[in-house]
């Protein structure tokens, strides 16, 4: 894309999604209060505007980085038009050249004050859309066949969008199978769909979804059992001796762990009409159970 006329386009609707001001997330928060003793308005406003301090950058490019309500707010516009990296860098020097003044609130009462974009927050602001990623058509074809909602359509391209890893056409066949059967018929699709894409970012799926979605389970199953044996090791003795013996202490989040197996049983059974049990494991890790997904 050459027409500079676009490359404001594209700037303009990045603007226009912050420019009534950001909130700051709460996870955002407590970066800047545990790094910077929980500043007050005036003190954070000295943090930002001095060009010394090294983890000033950090914060501007956390308080702009796009979530997925602003991400979904943008597809519209990247559903329209094949943007380049050209348009990217095009898009980032029209917003720095604005130099927009962005309300940012703190979300615990302690006011707002107005953010400049720095060239750096800018460049990652619009990176982060992902905006030359290009969706399958297949998918996208789909999307607009079955997905009649234009909010839900976004936000699956969206995550499409944001995928790490290319998806394998097997892959993209797979999600088209799983849109089909599960969207607007199961009401956890939209947890599976995401599962589904984290998947594909770190399996060897191969051709076979439905050993690999198997494999994964058994592999959680086994992580949730030596991070239970763990924990009863823990009650018996202290962390230091257990590594001191040559225990590798494993630690994960065993609700969650077991909300995957749930996920992973529900698509098995919505996509393939079976699953297996495997154990050992507690009965309600064996059955799919609406509950595991709250």
């Amino acid at each position: 894309m050459k027409d500079p006329a676009n490359h404001s386009a594209l700037g303009e609707a990045i603007l226009e999604l912050i420019r009534h001001g950001i909130t700051l997330s709460d996870a955002v928060t407590h970066f800047i209060d545990s790094t910077f003793s929980a500043p007050s308005l005036e003190e954070f406003r000295r943090i930002i505007d001095d060009p010394q301090n090294a983890d000033a950058e950090t914060v501007f490019e956390l308080i702009f980085f796009p979530d997925l309500e602003m991400q979904t707010a943008l597809e519209p516009v990247l559903q329209k038009t094949a943007f380049t990296p050209e348009d990217m860098d095009a898009a980032t020097g029209w917003l720095i050249a604005q130099n927009p003044a962005i309300p940012v609130t703190f979300p615990d009462g302690r006011g707002s004050l107005p953010v400049h974009l720095t060239q750096s927050s800018a460049g990652q602001l619009v990176s982060r859309f992902n905006i030359t990623t290009a969706i399958d058509p297949h998918l996208a074809a789909l999307l607009e066949h079955v997905v009649g909602d234009p909010i839900d359509k976004n936000r699956l391209r969206v995550r499409l969008r944001n995928v790490r890893a290319r998806l394998s056409s097997a892959a993209c066949s797979f999600l088209c199978d799983a849109i089909q059967k599960m969207y607007g018929k199961s009401a956890f699709f939209d947890d599976a769909f995401t599962f589904l894409l984290e998947f594909f970012e770190y399996a060897d799926v191969g051709q076979d979804f439905y050993a690999a979605l198997i494999r994964e389970k058994n592999a959680i199953l086994q992580s949730i059992a030596r991070a239970e044996k763990n924990e009863k090791a823990l009650f018996a003795s202290n962390a230091e001796v257990l590594m001191l013996k040559g225990v590798h202490l494993l630690s994960i989040n065993i609700p969650e762990a077991r909300k995957k197996i749930t996920l992973i049983d529900h698509i098995c059974i919505n996509l393939f009409g079976k699953t297996e049990i495997l154990g050992p494991a507690p009965q309600e890790e064996r059955i799919f159970s609406a509950d595991t997904l709250k």
